[in-house]
C-alpha cells in the first residue's frame, strides 16, 4: 500500500509531479530541487506532459554505483497505485540516480530522453544510446557542456561511442582530448553554436537528421 507521508513531492513548470522516496524529507527534497534545475530547463512543458509525473528512488548512503552497475536507470511501471500518482496513465515512469550523479546535467537529460520513448510506447530495445547521447550535446546548459567534457562520461568517451576512436593506438588522455572535440563538434552541428541550446521536437528532429554525420560516426579522426 502506498504511504504518502513517506513521499516527497514538487511540481514541474508544466504541472506535472515528482515524487521522491527513500532517504530523510531533506535528502528527497534536494534530490529533487537538483533535477528540476535541468528537468525544467532542458524540456518543454509538453515533453514534460508527455513523460507525465515521475517516480524518482532516492538512493541512500554514501557508497558510489561502480563497476557493471549503471549511475541511473529509468523505466516505467505499472500497479494499483498508478491511479493516484499518474492519473489517466496506464504507467509511469521510474528513475534513480547515483548519489554522485544527481547534480548531474548531462545524465538527467540522458535518463529522460529515456524516459520521454518509454511514455511514447518504444521500448527499451529500440533506444539507440548513442543518438540518445548525440540529442544530450544539443539540450545542455554551457555549463552542462563544460561539466560533460570535464568528467568525459557517456558515449563521447566510451570505445563503443567511436570506433574508429576506441581503435587508435593512443593514451587515454588522447583520446580524451579528440572525445572533447567530438563533443563540440556535434554541439556546433545541433546548434549552430556553443552558446546556444535546444529543446522540444527541434532537438528530436535534428538528432535523427543529423546523428551521421556527428562525430559519433565518423571513421577518420
Amino acid at each position: 500500500m502506498l504511504i504518502l507521508t513517506e513521499l516527497t513531492s514538487s511540481k514541474t513548470k508544466s504541472g506535472t509531479i515528482i515524487y521522491a522516496r527513500g532517504g530523510s524529507r531533506e535528502v528527497r527534497s534536494r534530490a529533487i530541487d537538483d533535477f528540476l534545475k535541468y528537468y525544467n530547463r532542458d524540456f518543454t512543458i509538453q515533453e514534460q506532459r508527455t513523460i507525465g509525473n515521475i517516480w524518482y528512488d532516492v538512493q541512500t548512503g554514501k557508497k558510489k554505483i561502480t563497476g557493471r552497475k549503471p549511475i541511473a536507470e529509468t523505466g516505467t511501471f505499472v500497479n494499483k497505485d498508478i491511479k493516484t500518482l499518474n492519473p489517466g496513465r496506464k504507467k509511469m515512469v521510474d528513475t534513480t540516480f547515483a548519489p554522485d550523479v544527481r547534480k548531474d546535467e548531462p545524465t538527467i537529460v540522458h535518463e529522460m530522453i529515456h524516459a520521454k520513448k518509454f511514455m511514447q510506447g518504444i521500448p527499451g530495445k529500440r533506444h539507440n544510446e548513442r543518438k540518445i547521447d548525440f540529442e544530450v550535446i544539443g539540450r545542455l546548459s554551457r555549463s552542462g557542456l563544460k561539466d560533460h567534457m570535464q568528467h568525459g562520461h557517456g558515449y563521447y568517451y566510451h570505445p563503443k561511442g567511436n570506433r574508429a576512436l576506441a581503435e587508435l593506438q593512443i593514451s587515454n588522455q588522447e583520446k580524451q582530448k579528440i572525445a572533447s572535440k567530438g563533443v563540440l563538434h556535434d554541439r556546433n552541428l545541433l546548434t549552430g553554436s556553443i552558446n546556444k541550446s535546444i529543446t522540444g521536437k527541434t532537438a528530436v528532429s535534428r538528432a535523427e537528421t543529423l546523428f551521421r554525420q556527428s562525430f559519433l560516426n565518423k571513421r577518420k579522426l
